[in-house]
């Protein structure tokens, strides 16, 4: 068989004639001139000083490095395994072996049921993560069952045994802290929330999203607007990967607290309902007082403005009334060059003559249109009137 020639003898380029169907050789040609042509064009856009340079605030934003990262069920797993081999008291070969295997198991039984689900991490990563711990630690076990009902007590619970305690792993220290905080936030603990979620970093747990929105709920709730608002942008930089529902509920807050303004009456309101949820857990001490303080003196302001406002505008109100119609007030000692003919157009009325030259039918739909959106003893006391005078007429 004799070998295809593939060079173009012309110009020494590669021949796609020799294996393309002729069908296609028009639109391949048509296509390479195309090229050329965008090829041209961005060359010569460059060039062009008319040509608009490209947006800097979006090519920041598209290629900003986030401030944080989710953690994949890999390095999940690996976390886990260094927890596992650090521990002292799973030292012991068959031991530890033990335990990675039951903090392994506890990882997939998630996995699987998340996995299953229709919406991103149906299952909430913390209480995975928590589960693989109390797998391997009964007392951790304990904790998280202690945490799984509501308040019953007006006291926040104490974990200073395993919080406090140096010796502790600082894996399970800090997962710890982080379910206290979402506990304390759930119900309605919010100063604690922050208080135990400011200790724990983002990058030091594997559900770090758990740590951004639960103190972002703290804040918004505290009316903490600016450290809310980072917080939550931070939150959104992995709003497409984030569980749905953190997702959703951060856009709302971050929608709740923009429009609300200093002294404005929402803000007020939203103090009072702070201060009622203090005096709830029985809470009465100076905060709370100064927060009823800061209460009374924005209300005074908010009325003190409203009062201000409202005499500027009867002060415009009764300036208008006394204005000339080209608006500027008559002084008291300049006569006025409006003068009439001093005539009057007389009109002869009959004797005996009626209310307004009407019959009967005609004046009693006029008074009847005239009393129709009036109150009902104020129409009365017009049919009264004019009964009056029509008898008088009558005498």
């Amino acid at each position: 068989m004799k070998k295809m020639n593939r060079t173009n003898p012309v110009n020494n380029s590669f021949d796609i004639s020799a294996r393309m169907p002729a069908g296609l050789q028009s639109l391949a040609i048509a296509c390479f001139v195309l090229a050329l042509t965008l090829t041209a064009t961005s060359v010569f856009a460059q060039d062009d000083p008319a040509t608009e340079a490209p947006d800097t605030a979006t090519v920041d934003q598209l290629g900003a490095e986030k401030t944080w990262q989710l953690k994949t069920d890999a390095q999940s797993l690996d976390a886990i395994e260094v927890w596992v081999n650090e521990s002292p008291a799973l030292q012991k070969g068959k031991l530890r072996k033990n335990a990675l295997r039951k903090a392994t198991q506890a990882f997939n039984d998630f996995a699987i049921e998340d996995a299953a689900a229709e919406s991103r991490y149906a299952t909430d990563r913390l209480d995975q993560i928590i589960a693989v711990v109390g797998s391997v630690r009964p007392d951790i076990a304990k904790i998280a069952d202690q945490l799984s009902g509501q308040r019953r007590s007006v006291l926040p619970p104490n974990f200073s045994h395993v919080l406090d305690n140096q010796d502790e792993h600082v894996f399970v220290r800090d997962h710890v802290r982080l379910l206290l905080g979402r506990w304390l936030a759930q119900n309605e603990f919010y100063d604690e929330t922050l208080e135990q979620l400011n200790l724990v970093e983002p990058e030091s747990v594997l559900s770090p999203e758990s740590v951004l929105f639960y103190r972002a709920l703290a804040e918004h709730q505290l009316l903490r607007q600016a450290e809310c608002k980072t917080t939550i942008e931070a939150l959104l930089e992995h709003e497409t990967e984030l569980p749905v529902r953190f997702a959703v509920v951060a856009k709302m807050m971050q929608a709740d607290l923009s429009p609300v303004k200093e002294g404005s009456l929402d803000e007020i309101s939203r103090m009072m309902k702070d201060i009622y949820r203090r005096t709830q857990f029985q809470r009465s001490g100076t905060l709370v007082l100064k927060q009823e303080a800061d209460v009374i003196d924005k209300l005074d302001k908010l009325i003190d403005d409203l009062e201000k406002k409202q005499q500027q505008q009867q002060a415009a109100s009764q300036q208008g009334e006394g204005s000339q119609p080209g608006g500027k007030p008559m002084q008291e000692s300049q006569q006025s060059s409006d003068k009439g003919d001093g005539k009057v157009t007389t009109k002869d009325l009959a004797d005996g003559g009626q209310w307004g030259d009407m019959n009967p039918a005609e004046r009693s739909a006029a008074m009847a249109e005239m009393v129709k959106d009036m109150p009902p003893h104020y129409r009365g006391a017009i049919e009264k009137y004019f009964r009056r005078l029509a008898q008088e007429d009558n005498q």
